[in-house]
């Protein structure tokens, strides 16, 4: 958004407040008329943003996906005067609130903020060729994930390790999943609190089940799949579990 001009006299629009709902007003106000000047007062501070004028950087990290904003973020932290510039070509989702079912995740995305990228042909799904969702926001897919945490394979990191990358087995990178996160258990779910973290800034916990949830598991556990609560962080990929989700 462009930058408010102190020297304007009048406004069109004076938005009293600048919390989520009050910049949400003011972003909307000015992305549907270009031509009104909104101005939006808010008593606090302003966050530290990024210094535009700086001409060179010591570090540019190209596409702020999930993984471009944690690099980003961990140069940042390990020297502190050194300029770090995340370049990221969709816009930032902090301030969009999506109350969607989740049934409509796959099906009802703002297409403007997906790359629409596209896969060959499915052998097996008769040929077709299906939508490949990457998404084009600060955050990457993190921001239409439907908020669920499922980490990698612990296999394929073993593999990784093997194939001549020290450093990438899964018990070595355990620690960096567990440093990311502050677990809250829920009393109804089986946690393996050994493979989950306490101090870190993602804030997660197991989704409360619904019927259909319930009756989905029990399905799998009929068919023959093993009952793994908490799988998905475990590095686990054979059985059926809940998923954990950045909701708190």
């Amino acid at each position: 958004m462009a930058s408010t001009n102190d020297n304007v006299a009048t406004y069109d629009y004076i938005i009293i407040g600048g919390g989520t709902s009050g910049a949400v007003v003011a972003r909307r106000l000015a992305e549907g008329n270009t031509n009104a000047t909104v101005c939006l007062l808010e008593a606090g501070p302003r966050m530290a943003s990024t210094n535009d004028n700086v001409a060179t950087y010591d570090y540019i990290i190209i596409g702020g996906g999930t993984s471009g904003a944690v690099v980003a973020r961990r140069l940042a932290e390990g020297n502190t005067n050194a300029t770090v510039c995340l370049l990221e070509a969709g816009p930032s989702d902090k301030e969009i609130v999506d109350g969607r079912m989740y049934c409509h995740l796959l099906f009802d995305q703002d297409k403007s903020n997906d790359w629409n990228y596209d896969t060959v042909p499915q052998k097996g799904c008769n040929n077709r060729i299906m939508s490949a969702l990457r998404a084009r926001y600060l955050g990457g897919c993190s921001a239409i994930n439907g908020t669920l945490i499922i980490r990698g394979a612990k296999a394929d990191y073993d593999r990784i390790a093997t194939l001549g990358n020290p450093g990438w087995s899964w018990e070595d990178i355990l620690p960096y999943f567990k440093a990311s996160e502050t677990f809250h258990p829920a009393e109804w779910h089986q946690s393996d609190l050994t493979v989950h973290g306490t101090s870190g800034p993602l804030h997660t916990a197991p989704h409360d089940p619904v019927p259909i949830s319930e009756k989905v598991l029990d399905s799998f556990i009929d068919s023959g799949f093993e009952y793994k609560p908490d799988m998905f962080a475990q590095g686990e990929y054979e059985g059926v579990g809940h998923a954990v989700r950045t909701v708190y």
